[in-house]
């Protein structure tokens, strides 16, 4: 395997100045990333007050919590191509996902703390996140984005609208029989879903 050096403050210049990005797109992704890593810290602290010993019923965010610290820049660099439209389907991993697509992040919050305000009302927790108005969905289940993400590639086609589609998994998704073996089989890999490896 070919390693390459680290690039140069040149190489990110000739990089960024090819990319087309001005530099208030480039300090909006940065608080972007910056406002999901802040987010899933805050959770991450809150979801275990209460839990010692260890008890999933407990604290002020109960049942389980799949964060996502580390991938802010996925999400963010995958949102920031995206129009209001557009549909994103999520992993159990959403959080990242939902505030780069514009969800609201108090109806976020509220959401997970199981509140009457959150998204779904409380009721669907974290893993279950659904926001009509900027076409956010996720489901909990490993592999299931893709099956959504092909209703939505589906529905747009039969409706002539000019809108994308982004089925998001992880590798364990990938492997999933949930429909991707099809997907392999008619279309090269990425035409109708996009994976992104967490390494």
């Amino acid at each position: 395997m070919f390693l390459k050096p680290e690039p140069t403050i040149k190489d990110l210049k000739g990089l960024l100045e090819s990319a087309n990005f001005t530099l208030d797109q480039l300090l909006n992704m940065y608080y972007q990333m910056n406002l999901i890593r802040e987010f899933e810290e805050a959770i991450g602290a809150k979801y275990y007050e209460g839990k010692n010993p260890f008890n999933m019923a407990s604290g002020p965010i109960r049942g389980e919590m799949h964060l996502s610290s580390g991938q802010e820049a996925v999400a963010v660099g995958v949102g920031g191509n995206l129009r209001k439209e557009d549909v994103v389907v999520s992993t159990h991993r959403p959080h990242h996902h939902a505030i780069a697509k514009g969800t609201d992040i108090r109806k976020l919050a509220a959401e997970i703390f199981g509140k009457s305000t959150g998204l779904c009302g409380g009721k669907g927790g974290h893993m279950h996140l659904f926001d009509k108005e900027v076409r956010f969905s996720c489901s909990g289940i490993v592999g299931a984005s893709f099956p959504q993400a092909a209703g939505a590639a589906f529905a747009f086609k039969y409706r002539g609208g000019g809108q994308r589609r982004r089925g998001l998994c992880w590798r364990g998704g990938r492997k999933s029989r949930n429909l991707l073996r099809d997907l392999e089989r008619r279309f090269p890999v990425g035409t109708s879903a996009d994976s992104c490896d967490r390494g």
